[in-house]
């Protein structure tokens, strides 16, 4: 057979599909700020701009080692890692070339180096000048920075430094300035956390970053400053590998339950993210954050872990048993490495589940108390849109009307005595009188209902009662999700089960229908329970 002559790869087909490598804008950055450190940069700036005829470029500076003039070429070469640096970020040596090609049409690179000559060494990377050279980069020259074309941080006089420049992106992830440089201050903040508290600096057209720290578990950070420490969930032993040389490398593992309390009581659960895309384990790989809200496949991510985060740290020397592919965003555990955080997490996570639902109900409740007298916003449409409707079947005898009597100053009492100022007393106290002048209003309530139905209506006086089922499936799964992370859904619920309860006193006095009513919604309620039980099962899975 005879001896092939085929390169592996061709000329402008290998720089076409780079283009198609998945490296986002985002992610190109990430990859860069990852060089600049590997340099031991103490600051990095990024620059994010257009030129008059709106084409964006963006550039990146640093005040690290920088590169020698002899590895500038292989810098900027796939695989061409600087075998002098060691313990770095990168994967493969594929970072500055792949985002290069995948970002922008040309990039520049002005490096001097820590131990060099007093110059800027040029090269750059020009995709369709690569076609046309068989890929092969240009010779490395001497060549000064572009400091009149562009506002610049470094200068001539730096002892070291690096500059990229990208200087025609044709794939930006943001069509405009302000939002490319927004998310990607938002990223590099939460991504390279651990430099920025560690005293490295990152500006972004001119401001400096201030780290994210999404577990709430770093000491002067702004979200601990503001909401308290995240409490450190349970003791788990970290999963230990044996090295190539012997040495033991750790998985190390924290779970965190974030300051529910102080959240929900500070209204700032949108400020910090809480939800299901932000729940779950953030993996740090040599201290740089490769990817956050995972499950992992270690739970079902479901609302009663919205308080919860965890952080795995691990070395790049475990990149094999965590899947991490040449675009460090990319990964996929062994299922060896799966199986042993299971062993040691399902039964903690299960437990944290369960407190943090606990937790947050009890919160809400007392949240609530806050909120006596008032009307709440289902009940104000639903008392306002009465008037439109059929009348009340329902004539109040005298024994009803003392009784809502009982119950409007049973309510006035409450706000008497509760913390509130005597102004907003007085403005609740008006309210509730005025409401209870009404001909007829609906008030809402939840307590365990004996009858197992999941809701029922009773009156007292003009007031018509529907009170939620605190047992039944429907609250349980359905009601209390919304009342605890969509107030707007929960408004929404509300209004169906006043349907139900408006529609059933429409016709209060006929005796056929409100034996229907009273017998269908033991029916609806146990089908209902049914559904919503097999749901959870299905769900779970």
């Amino acid at each position: 057979m005879s001896s092939g002559s085929q390169r592996i790869v061709s000329d402008s087909g290998f720089i076409d599909s780079v283009r198609d490598f998945g490296l986002t804008t985002k992610d190109a950055v990430k990859e860069l700020v990852d060089n600049s450190f590997d340099a031991e940069a103490e600051n990095i700036w990024i620059t994010i701009d257009e030129r008059d005829d709106g084409e964006m470029f963006l550039i990146v500076e640093d005040d690290g080692d920088g590169i020698p003039r002899d590895d500038m070429a292989n810098s900027l070469s796939f695989g061409g890692r600087l075998p002098w640096r060691q313990d770095t970020t990168g994967k493969y040596g594929f970072g500055l070339p792949a985002s290069a090609c995948c970002q922008s049409a040309r990039t520049e690179v002005y490096s001097k180096f820590v131990d060099g000559d007093d110059e800027f060494h040029y090269n750059y990377i020009d995709t369709e000048e690569l076609k046309q050279s068989g890929i092969q980069l240009p010779d490395t020259t001497i060549e000064e920075l572009p400091d009149e074309e562009y506002d610049l941080e470094l200068d001539e006089d730096v002892d070291s430094g690096t500059v990229v420049v990208m200087s025609k992106l044709i794939r930006p992830q943001y069509s405009t300035i302000d939002g490319m440089e927004r998310n990607i201050r938002q990223d590099l903040a939460e991504f390279h956390r651990t430099f920025l508290a560690n005293g490295k600096n990152i500006y972004v057209n001119g401001v400096e970053i201030e780290y994210s720290d999404p577990l709430m578990m770093m000491e002067g950070s702004n979200a601990v400053e503001e909401c308290g420490m995240s409490e450190d969930y349970g003791i788990v032993d970290p999963i230990v590998y044996e090295g190539e040389d012997g040495e033991e490398l750790e998985v190390e593992i924290t779970l965190a339950k974030l300051p529910l309390e102080s959240i929900i009581e500070q209204g700032v659960e949108d400020e910090y993210n809480i939800g299901r895309s932000t729940q779950g384990f953030y993996l740090l790989r040599d201290g740089r954050q490769i990817g956050g809200g995972r499950s992992l496949q270690l739970y079902t991510k479901t609302n009663r872990y919205n308080y919860f985060r965890g952080e795995i740290r691990f070395p790049s020397e475990l990149d094999e048993k965590f899947g991490v592919q040449t675009n460090k965003s990319r990964f996929s555990l062994d299922p060896d490495l799966r199986e042993k955080l299971k062993e040691r997490l399902e039964g903690i996570l299960t437990s944290l589940g369960k407190e943090i639902q606990k937790e947050r109900k009890d919160v809400r409740a007392d949240l609530n108390k806050e909120d006596v007298g008032k009307e709440s916003t289902s009940e104000r449409i639903a008392n306002n849109t009465l008037g439109r409707l059929r009348p009340s079947g329902y004539t109040p005898s005298e024994e009803d009307l003392e009784e809502q009597e009982s119950e409007k100053q049973r309510k006035i009492e409450e706000i008497e005595e509760s913390d509130l100022d005597e102004d907003e007393k007085q403005r609740r106290i008006e309210s509730i009188r005025e409401r209870f002048e009404r001909d007829r209003y609906i008030n809402k309530s939840v307590e365990v209902l004996g009858s197992g139905n999941f809701y029922e209506m009773t009156h007292k006086g003009s007031q018509m009662d529907v009170t939620l089922n605190r047992d039944h499936p429907f609250y349980q799964q359905v009601y209390q999700e919304a009342e605890l992370e969509n107030p707007e859904l929960q408004v929404y619920l509300d209004l169906i089960v006043y349907t139900l309860a408006q529609t059933e006193d429409m016709f209060y006095t006929n005796d056929e229908v409100r034996r229907f009513y009273s017998s269908q919604r033991r029916e609806w309620s146990s089908v209902m329970a049914s559904f919503l039980e097999d749901a959870a099962d299905e769900l779970d899975d």
